[in-house]
């Protein structure tokens, strides 16, 4: 995550499916959730990312109170990650946006400190810039998880979440499950590394599930969960988002 992201569509997404599953009168209305936001400056990138800020159109009545607080913080150019958790778009949400280190020792202690940060939370979420490191296999046309094993030789390691970093998480006593946010690359079709991702986290954890958001670049949100009731309840929430708002979304329900 980079200040230069806040607010753009990838933002937009983020908070109305998290918005949407601690909406009143769901399962998870008085739960509380951990943002790691995996912030960096990023540093010397010249780029258009996060350039995505004319979607408010295309999205109007899908979240009239997210669309006016992020159209407004957008206007004023206060795109900081900081002006996220002081507009309370989540009621009971923290934020973690200790910038994340590049070496590798570092990166270790940082993530001690995250993990303490969201201990007591129902749920975390994290938001590295481009999702979980993979690597991709395109003749056998499936992905795999990279390790701290992989750290030193993975470009720009710090725009990922790594597999001991997700089984930290995971494993939080109190923690019901952890949403992954994952940049679809060019290694194989968006449908298949859907499908592939899918495949990929089943073989780790026994409740996975993932929605699409549609528009423009489009984003995987990786729900972990930790027993079938609270896989049940996600599931149940994200087919009334993907029921009501297909130009939106669309779920993978089953691989």
């Amino acid at each position: 995550m980079q200040d230069k992201y806040v607010g753009d569509v990838g933002d937009f997404a983020k908070f109305r499916l998290l918005r949407h599953l601690f909406a009143q009168g769901g399962a998870f209305e008085t739960k509380t959730l951990a943002q790691i936001w995996y912030w960096h400056c990023g540093e010397n990138e010249r780029n258009n990312d996060g350039a995505i800020t004319d979607y408010f159109d295309r999205i109007a009545g899908c979240d009239t109170i997210l669309q006016e607080r992020l159209y407004r913080l957008v206007r004023n150019d206060e795109r900081r990650v900081e002006a996220l958790e002081k507009m309370r778009l989540l009621e009971r949400a923290r934020y973690f946006y200790e910038k994340v280190p590049k070496a590798f020792e570092d990166r270790v202690r940082w993530m001690r400190r995250a993990v303490a940060f969201a201990e007591g939370a129902h749920a975390v979420a994290v938001a590295p810039d481009n999702g979980m490191a993979l690597r991709c296999d395109r003749t056998r046309r499936n992905m795999s998880l990279l390790s701290y094993d992989d750290f030193g030789r993975k470009a720009n390691a710090h725009k990922y979440i790594f597999a001991e970093e997700i089984r930290c998480f995971y494993t939080l006593p109190g923690v019901e499950w952890v949403m992954l946010y994952q940049h679809l690359g060019r290694c194989m079709s968006h449908e298949e590394q859907a499908f592939a991702i899918e495949e990929m986290l089943k073989r780790r954890y026994p409740h996975v599930s993932i929605v699409k958001h549609r528009p423009y670049s489009p984003r995987l949100f990786c729900f972990l969960a930790k027993n079938e009731v609270i896989a049940e309840q996600l599931r149940y929430r994200l087919r009334l988002l993907a029921r009501d708002e297909p130009m939106q979304w669309k779920l993978y329900d089953e691989v």
